[in-house]
């Protein structure tokens, strides 16, 4: 199982976009039976920038 939470800021608005930066961390649960192949506490985490059409 993984659980992600995440977010996203909207900085700027312009020629009918809306402009974000956004971030995630993920953090999984599995049997320990993998730990020897993803260690004992994976997590995952992103930056990303994000565009898209702004509202009418």
């Amino acid at each position: 199982s993984k659980f992600t939470l995440g977010g996203v800021k909207n900085f700027a608005v312009r020629d009918g976009f809306e402009y974000g930066l956004g971030a995630f961390i993920g953090l999984y649960s599995f049997p320990s039976s993998l730990d020897s192949f993803y260690g004992k506490n994976p997590v995952t985490f992103g930056l990303f920038f994000r565009i898209r059409p702004s509202r009418m």
